[in-house]
C-alpha cells in the first residue's frame, strides 16, 4: 500500500508538472501571437496582409528561402510603392519602367550563349542584359515590415539616413540600442568581433585594433601571397594546356579544363589567412596543384577544414536558427556538424602552435626583442602572436590580455571571416571580368602599365593601379561579399518616424542599397569609371549607401587586409591568363544565395588561356 501511495503521488506530481509546462508554453505562444497581431509595426507596408494563425506560424520564411537572394524584398518594395501610389490616385511607374523592373533581381544571373555580355548593352541588377528604355525608378518607401517563423519581426530599410542612424549608434555600452545578436553564428564563425556585443565587443576591439596596422599587414601579405600565386597560376597553366586546351589547336578543350573558381579561391585564401594570421601551413594550395597535374576529370578539390560546406546556405539550417534549435543540427545535419568539429580542432591546434612559438620566442629574446646573440629574430610574427602580447590599455583595465578561450574565438572569426570574404570577392571579380571584356582589357592595361610583364607583383606597384582599384570598388558595389547586415533592437527606438519595439530585427539590404537609383547614377550598369570621376559620383553618393565592409564603430577591422589580398591575388591572374566562361555555363541562370556571403548556385565555372 505504501508503495502504491508513493506511485500515485509521483504520478500526480508528474501530471501537475506536465500541466504546468503545457500551460506555460500555451501562455508563451499566446503572448507572442498577440504581440505579433497587435504590433505597431503592422501599419508599416509589407507582404503580410492577413494576420491569421497560419501567417504567424510561417510568415514569409519559405518565400525568402526558396527565391533568389533579395528577390522577395525587391518585389515587396515595388508592391508597397504601387499601393501607396494607388492611394494617392497616381501611377507609380510607366509601362516601360514596369517592364524593366519586372526583370530586376528576380531571375538570377543569365550567362547568355557564351558567358559574356556586350558592354554596349544595359545590364540590369541581376546581371542579365536589357535594352529597354525606362524612366528612373526610386524607392520611396523608407521601411518594409515582414515576419518570419512564429511572428519573428523584421524591419528592412533602404534609406541611407536610417542606415546611418543604425550603424553609428553607440556600440560600446553594456546594452547598446542595436546589437548583432548573432549567437547562432558562433558555432560557425566563433565568439569574436563579428558575433559579440556591448562592452565585451569594445574590449576585444580595443585590444585587437593596434595589431591591424598598415605596415604589419603589408609586410605579412607581401611575404606570403606572391609565392603562393606563382604556384597557383602554374597549376592553372598546367591544367589549361592539357589536351590542347591552351587553344593553339583551335579546340574548345574539354571538361578537364573547367575551373570551379569558388573552391580554388577558397583553398588559396585559407593558406593566406593561415600563414599571415597564424603562421600555420594548411597546405590547401597542394589540392590545387594536385588538380592541375591530374589527367582525371573527376579530381575534385578537398575541403580541408569543411569551411566551404559549412558556409553554404541551407534551408534546414535557417529553419533551426529561426526555431532556436541550432543544438539539434548535429542530429539533423550530421555532415555539417562534422565540419564544425573539424574546424574547432583546427582552431585549437592553431592557437596551441602559435602559443608555443610565442613562448619559445620570448625565451630567446631579451627585453628589446633581440635574440640570444643580440640579433633580431628573422621569422616575422603572425597576427595571433601579436595578440598574445596585446594589452587593454583603457584606464581601469589593468593591462589585461585576451584569455585563451577568447583567443580561440577570435582565431575562428579571423579564419572564417578573413578567408570567406576575400575568396568571395575574387569569385565575383573574375565573373565581372568575363562578363565585361572591355573592362578586362582596361584592367590588364593598368596592371601592365605599373608592373613588369614577368615576375612577382608588389603592393607598391598595385597601389598605383587606379583602374584596378576602381574595378574592385565596382565589384564590391554590385556583388558585396556580405549582402546584408542585421541588428536587433534592445529597446523602443524611433526610426524614420516609426516606433520600433524591442527585439525587432532591423535588416540593411546592402545588395539592394548599393543598386539604389537615389544614390547611384545608372545603378544597374557595371561602370568602374564612376570611381575615377568623384565629381560625377558625388552628385548622388551617400557614404551609407556603400557598405561592402559595413560602417560605423562596428565596421570590418580587416577591410584593408581584404583589399590588398584581393589585389595581390587577382593581378597575377589577369596578367597571365585570358579569362572566359566555361561552355558548361551556356544558358545557365545563376541563382544568388546567401548565408554569410553571397554565392551562386550552380557555382561559376571558367576556363583560362595563357596570354601570348
Amino acid at each position: 500500500p505504501a508503495l502504491a501511495h508513493t506511485f500515485v503521488n509521483l504520478s500526480v506530481m508528474i501530471g501537475q508538472l506536465l500541466l504546468y509546462i503545457i500551460s506555460a508554453l500555451f501562455l508563451n505562444v499566446l503572448y507572442r501571437y498577440l504581440r505579433w497581431r497587435y504590433s505597431p509595426l503592422n501599419k508599416i507596408p509589407g507582404p503580410i496582409k492577413n494576420y491569421t494563425l497560419k501567417e504567424w506560424i510561417v510568415g514569409v520564411f519559405s518565400i525568402i528561402e526558396n527565391e533568389p537572394f533579395m528577390q522577395p524584398h525587391q518585389r515587396w518594395w515595388k508592391e508597397a510603392e504601387e499601393e501607396e501610389a494607388a492611394r494617392h490616385g497616381a501611377s507609380l511607374l510607366s509601362t516601360s519602367s514596369r517592364s524593366r523592373m519586372g526583370s530586376v533581381i528576380g531571375n538570377g544571373i543569365s550567362n547568355g550563349s557564351s558567358g559574356s555580355t556586350n558592354d554596349s548593352s544595359n545590364e540590369n541588377i541581376n546581371g542579365t542584359t536589357s535594352t529597354t528604355k525606362s524612366t528612373t525608378r526610386h524607392y520611396e518607401t523608407p521601411l518594409l515590415h515582414y515576419t518570419s517563423l512564429f511572428g519573428k519581426q523584421f524591419i528592412c530599410t533602404l534609406d541611407a539616413d536610417a542606415v546611418k542612424q543604425i550603424l553609428t549608434s553607440k556600440a560600446s555600452t553594456p546594452t547598446p540600442t542595436y546589437i548583432k545578436g548573432l549567437h547562432y553564428l558562433r558555432k560557425v564563425v566563433g565568439a569574436g568581433l563579428v558575433t559579440i556585443d556591448g562592452t565585451t565587443w569594445h574590449r576585444h576591439r580595443r585590444i585587437i585594433q593596434p595589431s591591424f596596422n598598415n605596415q604589419f599587414l603589408k609586410d605579412a601579405l607581401s611575404g606570403c601571397i606572391p609565392d603562393l600565386m606563382d604556384r597557383f597560376c602554374h597549376a592553372w597553366e598546367v591544367r589549361s594546356c592539357k589536351k590542347g586546351t591552351c587553344g593553339d589547336d583551335g579546340s574548345d578543350g574539354d571538361v578537364n579544363s573547367d575551373i570551379d573558381i569558388a573552391t580554388h579561391f577558397s583553398a588559396l585564401a585559407l593558406d593566406i589567412i593561415g600563414k599571415v594570421a597564424f603562421s600555420h601551413e594548411f597546405q590547401a594550395i597542394e589540392e590545387v596543384e594536385r588538380w592541375g597535374n591530374s589527367e582525371n576529370s573527376q579530381v575534385q578539390l578537398n575541403d580541408p577544414l569543411g569551411l566551404y560546406s559549412s558556409l553554404m546556405p541551407s534551408a534546414i539550417r535557417m529553419l533551426l536558427v529561426n526555431l532556436r534549435l541550432s543544438s539539434l543540427e548535429k542530429f539533423i545535419v550530421p555532415a555539417m556538424h562534422k565540419s564544425h568539429i573539424m574546424l574547432n580542432k583546427a582552431v585549437e591546434s592553431v592557437v596551441s602552435e602559435a602559443h608555443t612559438r610565442y613562448k619559445n620566442r620570448k625565451d630567446e629574446e631579451d627585453d628589446n626583442g633581440n635574440g640570444i646573440k643580440g640579433k633580431k629574430n628573422k621569422e616575422p610574427k603572425c597576427l595571433l602572436e601579436l595578440l598574445f602580447n596585446a594589452k587593454d590599455t583603457e584606464p581601469g583595465a589593468r593591462n589585461q590580455s585576451l584569455s585563451h578561450k577568447e583567443l580561440e574565438g577570435e582565431t575562428k572569426t579571423f579564419l572564417v571571416a578573413g578567408h570567406e570574404t576575400t575568396s568571395t570577392l575574387c569569385v565575383w571579380s573574375i565573373y565581372c571580368l568575363i562578363q565585361h571584356p572591355r573592362v578586362q582589357s582596361l584592367v590588364l592595361e593598368d596592371i601592365l602599365k605599373h608592373a613588369p610583364k614577368e615576375g612577382q607583383i608588389t603592393l607598391e606597384s598595385l597601389d598605383k593601379m587606379s583602374y584596378l582599384e576602381a574595378f574592385l570598388n565596382e565589384v564590391l558595389r554590385l556583388y558585396p561579399p556580405v549582402g546584408m547586415v542585421i541588428r536587433s533592437t534592445t529597446q523602443w527606438v524611433k526610426l524614420m518616424g516609426e516606433n520600433i519595439p524591442p527585439h525587432t530585427r532591423v535588416m540593411i539590404p546592402i545588395y539592394l542599397l548599393q543598386r539604389h537609383p537615389r544614390y547611384w547614377s545608372e545603378p544597374e550598369e557595371f561602370k568602374p569609371e564612376r570611381w575615377l570621376n568623384h565629381g560625377e559620383r558625388d552628385a548622388k553618393f551617400h557614404h551609407f549607401a556603400y557598405l561592402p565592409f559595413s560602417a560605423g564603430p562596428r565596421n570590418c577591422i580587416g577591410q584593408r587586409f581584404a583589399m590588398w589580398e584581393a589585389k595581390l591575388i587577382l593581378a597575377p591572374i589577369i596578367r597571365k591568363f585570358e579569362l572566359a566562361m566555361s561552355p558548361a555555363m551556356d544558358g545557365v541562370d545563376l541563382k544568388l544565395v546567401s548565408f554569410i556571403t553571397i554565392k551562386s548556385v550552380p557555382p561559376v565555372l571558367i576556363r583560362v588561356k595563357p596570354r601570348c
